[in-house]
Parts: C-alpha cells; structure tokens; sequence
C-alpha cells in the first residue's frame, strides 16, 4: 500500500473501494463497491445495489428510467446511494472506478455534494481490454512503466469487481427472466 501511496502522491490507501457498473441491454443494472482492506479483499464491507429499484423522491418513473440510461447517471446514482450515508470517520482512503476522465468527475461530483474529500482514480483500459493507465484524482494520465506490481494490484481489483458486479447482476437477471 505505501507503494501505492508513492506511486499516486496520496496518503496510504488501506482503505480502498471499487467501483462497476452492469447491465445487458439497460436492463438488471447494478453497482458493486467492492472493498480492499490493507490488500485483501473484504466481502463484509462490500455493497451491491439494484439501481432500477432505486426511485429518486421527485422524479417519474419514466424520468428515472432515462436518467439510468447513461452510463455517467449509473455511476452517480451508485455513488449517491451508497456515499449518502456515509460517516467521515468510516469513508475510503481511495476509490477506484473503472474508465476514464467522465467516469472519474462523475464519481468526484457525488463526492463533493456530500463533502467528502476521497481521492478517486479510474482505471482506462486499452483497444484490447487490458487495463492500460490510471486517470489520477486531478483527471492526469499516469502510465505504469516499471511499476508491474501497482498494475497487477489495480488490475486485480478491476477484475474483481467486475466479477462481483456482473455475479449479482446474473442473478437478478434470472430472477427476472422467471418472472417473466
């Protein structure tokens, strides 16, 4: 972790959460926030949220529907719910998103709305899917170079969520298909 906190110029990141958003189609859309505690990943601090059950108070349904329909509008509203009740002395040292530039202001604007100050970076992968350089907090490409073990880290993470996400994403999805 103090490699990362070097390599980022942040302080040590023993507290870290990531970000995914899923779906197929627009449809089942989901967060995880998967969390690392010290490294390890930590299931008992994860969250996962079904964002097409969330109903903002004020907002139609059909108004609902188009603002979940943009990929940046998954990202805040999963940032809303789950940054909303946060307390200062339980928030992350660093938050992970996986893609870019928009993806990383999107998560920051949430951020600033409750005053949480999180350092956020997203991960940018390449034309082949690899996750190829980190958007820094103040939205900076930042390639990996020598730094083989920060990537593996991040890409790790990356993957696991991923993997978190799109599990819980599957099983709404069947639950929805039987319904139907």
């Amino acid at each position: 972790m103090n490699e990362i906190s070097n390599f980022l110029s942040i302080p040590t990141p023993n507290y870290i959460e990531c970000l995914d958003i899923s779906n197929l189609y627009k449809q089942d859309v989901v967060a995880g926030f998967l969390t690392f505690i010290n490294g390890e990943r930590n299931l008992t601090k994860s969250k996962l949220y079904n964002l097409e059950n969330k109903v903002e108070e004020g907002l139609s349904s059909a108004e609902q529907k188009m603002e979940l329909e943009s990929d940046l509008a998954r990202i805040k509203k999963a940032c809303h719910i789950h940054y909303q009740k946060y307390s200062p002395e339980s928030i992350p040292d660093l938050i992970i998103v996986d893609g870019g530039k928009e993806q990383v202001k999107a998560t920051q604007q949430v951020l600033k709305e409750f005053k949480l100050k999180i350092p956020v970076i997203g991960l940018a992968k390449d034309e082949k899917h690899h996750t190829a350089k980190i958007i820094t907090n103040n939205l900076k490409e930042l390639e990996f170079g020598k730094h083989e073990r920060i990537k593996n880290f991040f890409t790790n993470c990356q993957e696991q969520v991923h993997r978190y996400a799109i599990n819980f994403h599957r099983k709404l999805h069947r639950q929805s298909t039987l319904k139907n």
